[in-house]
């Protein structure tokens, strides 16, 4: 699901019913006030959302994984721009941030 089709208001929606203890609703009830959320079910989906997406983003096959490499690249750069102008030489980290990086493989073994 691309960003533009996750933040369309009109996405289709199911009911769930949830089980927590008072202190965490009291809890949640405070941050969604300081957080500035209209209700307690909305920061619950952020809640949800931030942390399936956190997940997803650990599976190299998934979209949300290249879109979170996307972000960590966008941030790196960012930082490096603002240590830049604190010493000038920024093409050496720039070639060492691009260069392949080992993935993990799934140890299989074949039957013969």
């Amino acid at each position: 699901m691309t960003v533009r089709e996750r933040l369309r208001k009109d996405r289709p929606m199911t009911a769930m019913t949830i089980r927590v203890p008072e202190d965490v609703l009291r809890d949640l009830g405070v941050v969604t006030l300081r957080r500035g959320f209209e209700s307690l079910p909305a920061l619950v989906r952020a809640y949800v959302g931030q942390g399936l997406r956190k997940d997803l983003a650990k599976d190299p096959a998934h979209p949300e994984a290249r879109l979170a490499e996307a972000e960590a690249l966008l941030r790196w750069v960012r930082d490096e721009i603002l240590e830049f102008e604190e010493d000038g030489d920024w093409s050496e980290r720039i070639d060492a941030f691009l260069r392949p990086r080992p993935t993990k493989q799934s140890s299989t073994t074949e039957e013969p």
